[in-house]
């Protein structure tokens, strides 16, 4: 519910303001910010979402199918219809990574570098907007390309 506030009118500097209190970045290292709020989410949720929903939806329906589904339902989790988009994005680019090497490893990495991207352009003296979660899906392609396997089926 912490993270469901940076969806809410990410433009306004009132926002960002209400943002940064209600994680309270400033009353602790940033580091520990990201463990607490970037990390341990990126794991949780990469551990549901791409070993055991992903893999179980694959075998049914086939490696696009049950990636489209897969990620709507982790855009669905987050609960929050103003960042629908983005986390639908992401989960897609965390599946296809998943499906691409075989290992959670890279899809946890992928989301923890996009959760703390977004953690720390939150801290920044600029309002924080629309443009930082771009910002952060962009990166966060740009390393799927340099993944070394094509997406196959894993069709059952």
């Amino acid at each position: 519910h912490w993270i469901t506030a940076l969806g809410v009118d990410w433009g306004s500097p009132e926002q960002a303001k209400e943002w940064a209190k209600l994680l309270a970045l400033d009353s602790r290292p940033l580091g520990l910010s990201i463990v607490v709020f970037a990390m341990v989410p990126a794991l949780c949720e990469e551990l549901l979402h791409r070993g055991i929903v992903l893999p179980a939806f694959v075998s049914k329906l086939g490696a696009w199918p049950g990636l489209v589904l897969s990620s709507l339902l982790f855009a669905l989790m987050h609960l929050d219809l103003g960042r629908l988009l983005p986390t639908f994005v992401l989960g897609m680019m965390a599946g296809h990574v998943r499906l691409r090497t075989g290992s959670l490893r890279p899809a946890i990495l992928l989301h923890l570098l996009y959760n703390s991207s977004l953690l720390v352009a939150s801290t920044l003296t600029i309002p924080f907007n629309h443009a930082w979660s771009s910002a952060a899906l962009f990166m966060t392609l740009s390393g799927v390309c340099y993944l070394p396997k094509p997406l196959k089926s894993q069709r059952g």
